[in-house]
């Protein structure tokens, strides 16, 4: 017997699962709080957090955004997906209890990139450059959002030593690096033999 498929409903029970094992949180952790997901795609994970009990679940990206259909959902849940750049967020200084951004930051800094004129040569370096200088502003703009008190949590990340991006636990070590460290803590720690995660709380 051939397997089915799975439907658009089975994969969103499973992406918020996926979503909390992988920023390492419990759905308790969810109520009652202020909630920005940074990379919202779809808005699953939004939608789970309002189901959850929190008391405002909102989302930004500058990519693809939800489809008709997912856009009614987000708006029947009270949530909201909001056009906008990681690195440059329209929100107040210490807006959000929990900042989450999943399968993301990596890649945060590619958003607005001008496709590449197959007739010019292109400047690798300079490209690579100009992203973690996005990288270092994205995780500056999610401390700045987040509450006193609150965190962060990005995950999953490639480790140095995985064999699929091994560039991007270094540049997420060297992104952290640059970081004012007086009013936070950090923890960027495995998750797995391949995946890091990076919990940053806001303490001052």
């Amino acid at each position: 017997m051939s397997e089915s498929l799975p439907t658009k409903e089975s994969r969103e029970i499973e992406t918020p699962k996926e979503y909390m094992r992988n920023l390492g949180l419990n759905p308790h952790q969810l109520f009652g709080q202020e909630v920005l997901d940074v990379g919202a795609g779809r808005g699953v994970f939004i939608r789970f957090a309002k189901e959850q009990g929190a008391k405002e679940a909102i989302g930004i990206d500058n990519g693809t955004l939800p489809d008709a259909e997912d856009m009614a959902r987000i708006a029947e849940t009270g949530t909201v997906i909001v056009n906008a750049d990681a690195a440059s967020m329209p929100f107040p200084d210490n807006s959000f209890d929990l900042v989450v951004s999943h399968a993301a930051i990596p890649n945060i800094a590619s958003d607005t990139f001008v496709p590449r004129d197959p007739d010019t040569e292109w400047d690798f370096e300079k490209e690579d450059r100009e992203m973690q200088d996005r990288r270092i502003v994205a995780l500056r703009e999610m401390i700045r959002v987040t509450k006193v008190g609150g965190e962060i949590r990005c995950a999953p990340i490639i480790s140095a030593t995985g064999e699929l991006a091994p560039h991007q636990g270094k540049k997420i070590a060297e992104a952290i690096q640059a970081l004012d460290t007086k009013n936070i803590e950090i923890d960027f720690a495995p998750m797995n033999a391949e995946h890091w995660r990076l919990v940053i709380r806001k303490i001052a």
